[in-house]
């Protein structure tokens, strides 16, 4: 998503940049999740969660306006500074590509029958399970020591990100990956500017080494591809093109770009866009039954229930910045539809700040009817700004006939 994202940018010197430093976008990419694996183990490791979230992109982005010797150039490719204004985009775009493909795409999952943490996909068909010849003893052990209803112990191996990466890896001919060693004195920095004086260079490092890790295991697994796409065939045929998938996140990601850009070369806050949604503007056959539907994040059905605008700044950090309105939805005769109690709700994680709001109807939409959502200029980000308009986009209702 970081990688086609960089093409979608309108700025030909950002996109310059991007593509010249292109092995830093990517290892910045990856960067976040390595304080997840042993943030909980490894002293001053535990930097996963505070790392995807726009509170540590603004504060690296002051970094590195800070930085000497980088005044008048981040515009320029071959700068002192480029190749960690790369960085940084990569990081970028894992926290808002974790928002959009698990809140728009990992919940459609299901509702084709595909799983990937079962043992069996959810419609009783063999679900990816396959080990290769360790199976049977890795299953025996996560049965001993879990239960026999789900591979809880071993799912990173069976997560929506891993299975679906294998795939991407045998399509997109991924097999080469980046990794480069992390900027770790200004990533301290950073880290120190937002009050994480827990974290240390050792700490970085050791989860460096543990992602790249887990990148080669990937690019091992590519073996596993046929397997996946037998297990999992809607998954993996449409991971690309589906709402929340690869392309649709990295439009939105182009715009997050944009805006990030802005912060370091312009001399004031950008402007508050929205830079995708869900349904995206036009779709045809959403679904009618939305009373009770799902809300969550992550492979557990629904996926087309969403109605979600993907802002190219942060919100709140310590909380949503907008008031009742700031996200509505009217039917064909211009009526509003009563949100669900609780929403419109920012986030599908409520990280500090997040660039998604949603919003879920109270009851049941009507069959074949052209409705309208819009965000509004009740909406703010994290520092103030609101939209200079409001955004609408439609989309129709099954039952068309």
């Amino acid at each position: 998503m970081a990688d086609v994202a960089a093409d979608r940018v309108a700025d030909p010197a950002l996109r310059a940049l991007l593509r010249q430093h292109r092995p830093a976008v990517l290892s910045g990419a990856s960067y976040p999740d390595a304080g997840y694996y042993l943030g909980g183990v490894y002293p001053g490791a535990d930097f996963g969660e505070i790392t995807h979230w726009e509170r540590f992109v603004n504060a690296f982005v002051e970094r590195i306006r800070s930085k000497p010797g980088c005044a008048g150039r981040l515009a320029d490719p071959r700068g002192p500074c480029a190749p960690l204004v790369a960085y940084l985009m990569g990081i970028a775009a894992h926290g808002l590509g974790d928002e959009t493909w698990d809140w728009m795409f990992e919940p459609r999952m299901p509702d084709h029958g595909e799983h990937p943490h079962a043992r069996r996909r959810v419609d009783d068909l063999p679900g990816w399970a396959e080990l290769g010849p360790l199976q049977a003893p890795l299953l025996a052990l996560d049965d001993a020591t879990i239960g026999a209803d789900d591979h809880r112990l071993f799912g990173i191996l069976n997560s929506p990100e891993y299975v679906m990466d294998v795939v991407a890896i045998a399509d997109h001919g991924r097999l080469w990956f980046h990794s480069l060693p992390p900027p770790v004195g200004d990533l301290l920095a950073v880290y120190r500017a937002i009050g994480r004086d827990d974290l240390t260079a050792d700490g970085i490092l050791v989860a460096w080494a543990g992602i790249t890790g887990i990148l080669a295991v990937e690019r091992a697994s590519v073996v596993e591809a046929a397997w996946v796409r037998r297990d999992m065939p809607w998954s993996a045929a449409h991971m690309t093109t589906s709402a929340g998938g690869v392309l649709h996140s990295a439009e939105m990601i182009a715009g997050y770009y944009e805006a990030l850009w802005r912060k370091l070369t312009g001399d004031g806050h950008p402007p508050l866009r929205v830079v995708g949604t869900a349904p995206r503007d036009g779709t045809t056959g959403v679904p009618v039954d939305w009373a009770g539907a799902q809300t969550a994040a992550g492979p557990h059905g629904d996926g087309d229930k969403r109605i979600i605008a993907v802002l190219s700044n942060g919100l709140g950090y310590d909380g949503p910045r907008h008031r009742p309105g700031a996200i509505r939805l009217y039917d064909e005769h211009g009526e509003e539809v009563a949100p669900r109690p609780g929403f419109p709700q920012t986030g599908p994680y409520g990280g500090p700040g997040v660039h998604s709001i949603a919003f879920f109807p109270a009851g049941d939409l009507e069959p074949c009817t052209i409705y309208t959502a819009e965000v509004t200029t009740a909406l703010a980000d994290h520092a103030g700004a609101t939209l200079a308009e409001s955004h609408r986009w439609r989309f129709t209702t099954a039952g068309c006939g």
